[in-house]
């Protein structure tokens, strides 16, 4: 959680009641906004403008099990939050109070902010956008700031500014960009019928420098479905994704010819980027078997959408007609893929007969069966495409899949692992990213995609982005599509695929390109203590770049402190925002001695491109005798401080003496003593202690636990570790056993060198 929403200025918030009773509250959306009734009773955000009545009190009346009900108080007839009988998404406030879908549990997240979760679904009201009358939902995962509320006894003006105070190191490398993309699946099937003019510009808005400059495309090898129709309904895919999600499969039968003529569209925009981009690296990936090796004869999934489509009599014949595609293109076309993908979105319930595009259902047993029978196919195709897995949508499915592969001893059989982030926590991001690197495996975000609204929607997935970036730390990020047709959301550019001519870039086309454009293959991410900022060195270390997200309906400054570098030269700037997209800005006064201070407009994305010179040119990981922040793995924003003799965790500011680490080596052990004098000591008890002066206990060994991050442990083996695995302002470090599983998360941390 960023600063903003920690402090929540000029707002009186109280605790949520634990009583049984009747409390009157204001519900404030995270962005400022009141949730309210519109005319047609649907839930939906509000302006408090003064003077207008429009933003009511709420009334909260606790159950007997902890869940509340709330009710709009009108004249003729209370109204009741609940969800509508036609989906289970949309919110209403309803003429009666009926049981589970009216009642919701509050969450409190340890700061100002709560979530609230629907007792019927288990899901939490969101948003999708931050602007008046945008719908309130209650489908939501609870990880995003479009997820959080507020609970206020009065209306209160909202702050003209938020304020974020952070650091960013450029000593403090993370990972090698891989590079940038986006799956060609299922847009380029459509595209690629259009005239090689209007491709040749979709390529060039792709792959030129000056544009996205993506050199990442994932191909899909279709399945193909039955062409008789006699287990499925024609056209089935037409009444969900559209007639372009009936992908061509290569081959109709077992034992029959490969009919290479077919996917005709996918496969001249992909070799249209290979003329125009020889560097870019290619993966293939699949959504499903032909339709003759499944159970129900349909390539959009099973009957049964919670069971295994593919039957195992052929899953040699699957591996081998994945390999034969990838020979394929190798041989015909000199694309030798990096990476195959032999699953997508597995161990989900979304794929089922008659369904909107192909998809097929594997267990985690079931894959790692797959894995066995392909993996030697691979190999002795003599390609050097490895095999990548296993796509979940979820991080949290990543993280089980991932420690399956581990109990099960085929890790060694995958080159890479590939997640989504469609549901995602940051915590959850942190544990499969350092798993796979534990592992050895390159990590890709390879998939996502989000709805909403207008450009606010699309910084809304930029904060995705971030998140991806600081948590799993990939080595690459790749969309979804490229064009769509009926929104702006799920695309970067848009138009009919009847018509070329009707194609035109989206603002989420400049959203990306602001990162994007100006990070690129070769480029290293170093820290930033903010979600709302990414940067990165270009390869010869002599140039920062900084993208600065603001997805909130206020404008915001950001401090940047920028120890160890000097600023040599005029700082370039790049900014989209409502009605100008990706345009140079000027900053004047940008620079504050070693500090950045800008303020963004409301929703807008800003670029800066700062000339550097590094005060020392090593930006080694290792840790030695010198002054440190200490940062929870799970939360780039927090820090380990000193607070009244404990240690715990508070909102990083690298300006703040208890939080800065002296480390001095005794023996082959570690005292870590604050700029207040402060030493960290065990006590023999959970909780770490911080006194002044000498003090017995207080050696430690710090030793690294992957690339990024060390664990710090006592004389008995025992590792720093945040209490109840919480992440949040306030929580206390202990000591614990330091495990193998992906919970040590919360016992990693990252030790940021701050030059003196």
């Amino acid at each position: 959680m960023t600063k903003s929403f920690l402090l929540c200025l000029l707002l009186m918030l109280t605790q949520c009641t634990t009583e049984s009773g009747q409390t009157d509250k204001y519900i404030m959306h995270s962005s400022g906004m009141y949730m309210t009734s519109a005319d047609n009773h649907t839930a939906v955000l509000a302006s408090a403008t003064p003077g207008q009545h429009r933003v009511k009190p709420l009334s909260l009346t606790r159950q007997t099990d902890g869940s509340h009900v709330i009710t709009l108080k009108q004249e003729d007839r209370p109204l009741y939050l609940g969800l509508g009988k036609k989906d289970g998404w949309s919110t209403f406030f309803l003429p009666e109070k009926a049981g589970k879908h009216t009642q919701y549990i509050i969450e409190e997240t340890g700061g100002r902010y709560v979530k609230l979760k629907n007792l019927q679904t288990g899901k939490y009201l969101g948003t999708d956008a931050c602007d008046e009358n945008a719908s309130v939902y209650s489908d939501k995962s609870g990880t995003e700031d479009n997820h959080l509320w507020c609970l206020t006894e009065t209306v209160k003006p909202v702050p003209l500014e938020d304020t974020l105070s952070y650091m960013i190191n450029a000593m403090a490398a993370r990972q090698p960009i891989e590079g940038w993309g986006v799956s060609l699946c299922w847009w380029a099937r459509m595209c690629g019928e259009w005239s090689d003019e209007k491709i040749d510009m979709l390529v060039d808005w792709m792959v030129s420098p000056t544009g996205l400059n993506w050199n990442i495309f994932r191909y899909n090898i279709g399945g193909g479905d039955d062409p008789d129709n006699a287990n499925c309904e024609p056209h089935h895919m037409g009444k969900g994704k559209g007639l372009r999600a009936e992908m061509e499969g290569f081959l109709d039968e077992p034992g029959g010819k490969y009919h290479w003529e077919r996917d005709k569209g996918q496969r001249k925009i992909m070799l249209k980027i290979k003329e125009r981009r020889p560097d870019a690296i290619f993966e293939a990936f699949s959504n499903s078997a032909p339709w003759w090796m499944t159970y129900s004869g349909c390539c959009a999934g099973h009957k049964d959408p919670n069971k295994d489509n593919l039957k195992p009599e052929y899953y040699k014949a699957f591996a081998e007609y994945l390999v034969n595609v990838c020979k394929h293109y190798k041989d015909k076309y000199g694309i030798e893929f990096k990476t195959l993908e032999p699953f997508n979105e597995p161990v989900t319930n979304y794929w089922y007969a008659n369904g909107s595009q192909e998809g097929c259902h594997f267990s985690m047993e079931e894959q790692v069966k797959f894995i066995k029978i392909l993996q030697p196919v691979l190999k002795a195709s003599g390609l050097k495409t490895v095999l990548a897995c296993s796509d979940e949508t979820d991080t949290r499915q990543s993280v089980k899949d991932l420690l399956y592969y581990q109990q099960q001893d085929v890790m060694g059989l995958v080159g890479q692992w590939n997640t989504h982030t469609y549901s995602a926590t940051n915590r959850s991001r942190s544990q499969v990213g350092s798993l796979a690197r534990a592992e050895g495996k390159t990590i890709w975000m390879d998939e996502v995609g989000a709805g909403g609204k207008g450009l606010t929607g699309n910084l809304n997935l930029c904060q995705k982005f971030f998140e991806d970036m600081h948590y799993i730390l990939p080595a690459a990020w790749i969309d979804w599509q490229f064009v769509e047709e009926n929104n702006d959301q799920w695309c970067l550019a848009r138009g009919s695929f009847a018509d070329e001519n009707s194609i035109r870039r989206v603002p989420n086309y400049y959203v990306r390109q602001q990162v994007t454009r100006f990070i690129g293959q070769g480029y290293t991410m170093v820290t930033s203590l903010s979600r709302k900022s990414l940067a990165a060195l270009n390869p010869s270390a002599d140039t920062l770049v900084v993208a600065l997200l603001n997805n909130s309906s206020r404008t915001a400054l950001h401090r940047i402190h920028l120890p160890g570098v000097n600023v040599n030269g005029e700082t370039i700037a790049y900014r989209t925002e409502e009605g100008r997209y990706m345009q140079p800005v000027e900053l004047p006064g940008l620079l504050k001695g070693s500090a950045l201070h800008i303020t963004l407009p409301p929703a807008s994305i800003t670029t800066l491109l700062l000339p550097i010179e590094r005060l020392t040119a090593s930006a080694d990981q290792s840790v030695s005798e010198g002054t440190y922040m200490i940062v929870p793995q799970s939360n780039c924003e927090m820090a380990m401080t000193a607070a009244a003799g404990k240690i715990r965790l508070a909102q990083a500011d690298s300006h703040d003496k208890r939080q800065l680490w002296r480390v001095s080596q005794t023996g082959g052990r570690f005292t870590l003593t604050n700029g207040a004098g402060e030493i960290i000591t065990d006590k023999g008890e959970y909780l770490l202690s911080a006194e002044k002066g000498k003090a017995d206990g207080q050696a430690f060994g710090i030793e690294p636990v992957e690339d990024y991050f060390h664990k710090i442990t006592n004389a008995d083996g025992k590792a720093f570790d945040l209490q109840n695995e919480g992440l949040l302002e306030g929580t206390p470090v202990g000591l614990y056993p330091y495990g193998e599983s992906a919970s040590a998360d919360t016992r990693n941390w990252q030790l940021i060198r701050i030059l003196e």
